[in-house]
Order: C-alpha cells, then structure tokens, then sequence
C-alpha cells in the first residue's frame, strides 16, 4: 500500500510539473506573438 501511495504521489507532482511547462510555454509563445516577432524565426526555434 506504501509502495502505491508513492507512485501516485510521484505522478501527481510529475503531472503537475508537466502542466506547468505546458503553460509556460503558451505563455511565453503568447509573449513571443505580442512582440510581434517574424513568423519565420518563431517556427525556426521549433
């Protein structure tokens, strides 16, 4: 039961971390759109 409760809590924390990135990188293609910075490089740093 130990064992279980661990791994769940490691997924939550991992899923959350996961979350997180995804939100910083939305926020910073929002900031890279709101700098209006050239298509071209934007999907070069892809």
């Amino acid at each position: 039961m130990a064992r279980w409760s661990v791994w769940r809590n490691l997924h939550l924390i991992l899923s959350t971390t996961t979350l997180i990135e995804i939100d910083l990188h939305f926020e910073s293609h929002r900031a890279n759109t709101l700098t209006l910075k050239p298509a071209g490089s934007h999907w070069q740093n892809k």
